[in-house]
């Protein structure tokens, strides 16, 4: 049986709206892959927002101004309010968009260097889109109390006698009650996806908002205030300076005296006022004469009379991440990467060690074979202790290392510290997701 043409102008809405949706977020994936299309992808959402705004004002102008039976005026009345917002903001966001892509295209013209740079101005930008999608939500909750989700419930015997049915009959004064109910749905199918689209368009933004300095200064000024942090009067610093200089000629001193680095660093931590970094590289070169080593573990000074030898030490985890682990391009991810993904667990706890190379050759402990010199602190730990030592000394290591640039393992092409890199295991050809892996910015 052929479909009345209501119905099949709604299938039209739907169609016509959902493929020109697919386009824009095809192009809205490609525009975040290259960082590119910020106001292309705003001029191609202009036709499906005006196809549902379209839509929504038919809807609200069928009900609008007409008084029914009681029992039907208060849904009919959250039918009228919720197609009255959705009218507004459509056509609202189709106006705001195209204006948008006129806007964002000369702001990229406008450039020196025709590129575009980290302005506050996206910021706002991103904040009206973010409004506009709030109301396209609390425009669909209000109606969705009136009209389901499901296009099958609309020819359903059990919902012929509902409310809705019954006061849609009423509100459109014919007998094509379920043509009513399908544009309803239809209606909330298009701005739930507009919704998806306004959110895509506002990721687009991102790698270009900069705050605004008033913005900025609220942070900043929260932040203070959380932190409660408190300034020291100038007197209290000439006594720090003071007290620096005289523990600084106890230390030349003790150095005399030729003692143990461990043991005068020991006794220097418990000064209250002792900044340790100010006087390491004095202490390491002349404490301990002159066949001095360092400990395995914390790199610490130690010499023949200061250090143990420890067998029995497990292998330190991010060994295996240093050396067995290399770093491809986005592009070669997408394209040329045969890799499994990481387990969940992994992927979900990047700092936690023990959970990394999950089912992987690599997960495998093994234990050093040859005895390790360790300083006399390090000596009385649990070997697992010594290991998680080692390992956070090595990930600090391995992050000096991570922000110069480095080359994809498959194109070879440069990737510095802010692109995006995507670590294989080279092992058990599986993503790896380590936090050790990435460079802090």
């Amino acid at each position: 049986m052929a479909e009345p043409e209501d119905i099949q102008v709604v299938y039209d809405h739907i169609i016509a709206h959902s493929v020109f949706s697919a386009l824009t977020l095809l192009a809205t994936v490609i525009g975040i892959r290259n960082r590119t299309a910020v106001a292309t992808v705003r001029l191609l959402s202009v036709i499906p927002y005006t196809i549902s705004a379209a839509l929504a004002i038919r809807l609200y102008n069928a009900i609008r101004g007409q008084h029914y039976p009681g029992d039907f005026q208060p849904y009919l009345d959250r039918l009228n309010a919720g197609y009255g917002i959705l009218a507004i903001v459509g056509v609202f966001s189709a106006v705001w968009t195209f204006v948008m892509w006129i806007t964002l295209g000369l702001a990229k013209t406008d450039a020196r260097d025709k590129e575009r740079r980290r302005s506050s101005f996206y910021f706002y930008i991103l904040i009206a889109d973010l409004m506009i999608a709030t109301c396209l939500v609390a425009g669909v909750a209000v109606s969705s109390t009136f009209v389901p989700w499901n296009m099958n419930h609309c020819a359903d015997p059990f919902y012929q006698n509902s409310k809705f049915i019954s006061g849609i009959r009423v509100a459109y004064q014919d007998k094509d009650n379920w043509t009513a109910c399908r544009r309803g749905i239809a209606i909330h199918v298009m701005a739930a996806v507009t919704v998806v689209l306004i959110l895509a368009q506002g990721v687009l933004l991102l790698p270009w908002i900069n705050l605004s300095n008033a913005v900025r200064l609220a942070l900043y000024l929260t932040i203070r205030i959380a932190s409660r942090s408190s300034t020291r009067p100038d007197v209290e610093l000439v006594k720090v300076e003071r007290q620096g200089q005289d523990l600084t000629e106890e230390i030349s001193k003790q150095i005399e005296q030729h003692p143990h680095y461990s043991d005068l660093v020991g006794v220097l931590k418990k000064s209250r006022h002792f900044v340790l970094t100010e006087h390491i590289e004095m202490l390491a070169k002349r404490c301990c004469g002159e066949n001095k080593s360092q400990c395995w573990a914390c790199n610490a000074i130690i010499c023949d009379g200061c250090k143990a030898m420890v067998k029995g030490i497990p292998m330190p985890r991010t060994r295996h991440h240093i050396t067995g682990c290399y770093a491809i391009c986005t592009g070669c991810y997408l394209i040329k990467a045969s890799s499994k993904p990481a387990a969940f667990s992994a992927a979900f706890n990047p700092t936690n060690l023990s959970l990394q190379h999950h089912g992987c050759s690599l997960k495998q402990t093994s234990t050093i074979q040859e005895a390790v010199e360790l300083c006399l602190a390090c000596s009385k730990l649990k070997p697992d202790q010594i290991r998680e030592i080692k390992e956070e000394r090595e990930q600090k290591l391995l992050a000096k290392t991570l922000v110069r640039r480095i080359l994809c393992a498959k194109c070879e092409k440069p990737l510095p510290k802010k692109k995006r890199r995507w670590w294989i295991c080279g092992s058990g050809d599986h993503e790896c997701h380590w936090a050790g892996h990435e460079v802090s910015r």
